[in-house]
């Protein structure tokens, strides 16, 4: 028998929606998967994250049913509606910004987020 387990994905930022093959991404990171529902963003690099961006990401994550978002970020870094907890772990409950700001799950995302090897 042989279990296959997804640990971690990588994200990378686009400034177009349909981004070609080789076209150059402007931001990354990667995510590890502590659970289904809760994740870790590490290695957050980015030259400028927009708004769009931020919530394409939220999107991201209310479509893949994430429902906490955790990082550890430098000095002077931050992720926007997070709250920093006692023990310098920031915590984003994905369900309840997506509330507050007017968001819902795409049910029928399918492979959106997906790029295929070929």
């Amino acid at each position: 028998m042989l279990l296959h387990e997804v640990l971690t994905s990588h994200l990378r930022f686009y400034s177009s929606d349909d981004p070609a093959r080789y076209e150059k991404y402007f931001g990354i990171c990667t995510v590890v998967w502590e659970s289904a529902k809760v994740i870790w963003i590490v290695g957050l690099n980015a030259e400028s994250l927009k708004h769009r961006d931020l919530r394409d990401l939220l999107q991201w994550m209310l479509d893949m049913e994430i429902e906490m978002a955790k990082c550890e970020r430098g000095i002077g870094h931050k992720i926007p509606f997070g709250v920093l907890g006692e023990d310098g772990v920031t915590q984003l409950r994905v369900n309840e910004l997506a509330e507050k700001l007017g968001m819902t799950r795409n049910l029928s995302y399918g492979n959106k987020y997906e790029r295929k090897l070929t």
